[in-house]
C-alpha cells in the first residue's frame, strides 16, 4: 500500500485534529495509548500501541488525537 503525505508529522499530539485528516499514520517510540475523542470531548475509543509499533487510524476530520511518545502524520492511501 502506498501512502501520500498530507502534512508534517506531529510529535506527541494532545487533543489535536492532525490537520483535520481522516487517515493518520501513528508511530510510537515507546509503548503508549492513543485516545480518540470527538469535538464534544466524548471518548470514541482507546488503543494501546507497543513500543516501535505503528497503526493507520481512520477518524472523522473533527475528531482529536492524544498520543504521548508518538509521531502522527496525516496521510492518504493511493494505488
Amino acid at each position: 500500500m502506498k501512502m501520500k503525505l498530507l502534512g508534517e508529522m506531529i510529535p506527541d499530539p494532545v487533543s489535536d485534529t492532525i490537520t483535520s485528516a481522516t487517515l493518520v499514520h501513528v508511530v510510537a517510540s515507546s509503548a503508549t495509548d492513543l485516545i480518540l475523542t470527538t469535538t464534544g470531548a466524548v471518548i470514541v475509543g482507546r488503543i494501546h500501541i507497543p513500543a516501535n509499533g505503528s497503526i493507520d487510524l481512520v477518524k472523522d476530520s473533527t475528531d482529536t488525537v492524544t498520543c504521548p511518545t508518538s509521531f502522527c502524520t496525516p496521510i492518504a492511501y493511493i494505488s
